[in-house]
């Protein structure tokens, strides 16, 4: 058994699009309409099938939290990934432990702040 992908109910689909490919994400495809809106279906290069999907519905204008609490993904050279990330606007968090040392080994947080945010 194994996941295959997530879906992320996302209230601006370009923001979210750029952010998840500013992460190495590709897009497959998308399904434009479904009864949960449109679907954007997307995989890391080394991925076999889609490990995630944007949900999309412009016609809801509140995205509510939900029972997502976290998505974690692991990416090589962390910190050249989030001054790219920061460089196309976006903010991360990098790694840190409990003692503040350097480097702790534990992931770090990526996470899309501008106003538009997924």
């Amino acid at each position: 058994m194994r996941t295959l992908h997530v879906g992320l109910r996302v209230a601006n689909l370009e923001s979210s699009i750029a952010f998840y490919t500013a992460l190495g994400y590709e897009v497959l495809g998308e399904v434009p309409a479904t009864e949960f809106g449109s679907l954007t279906m997307l995989k890391l290069p080394g991925d076999e099938f889609v490990s995630l999907e944007l949900v999309s519905d412009p016609a809801r204008s509140y995205i509510g939290p939900g029972g997502l609490h976290h998505f974690v993904i692991s990416v090589d050279a962390v910190h050249e990934r989030v001054a790219r990330l920061a460089a196309e606007g976006f903010g991360a968090e990098l790694p840190s432990s409990p003692d503040d040392s350097e480097d702790s080994g534990r992931p770090g947080s990526l996470i899309q702040t501008d106003t538009a945010s997924s």
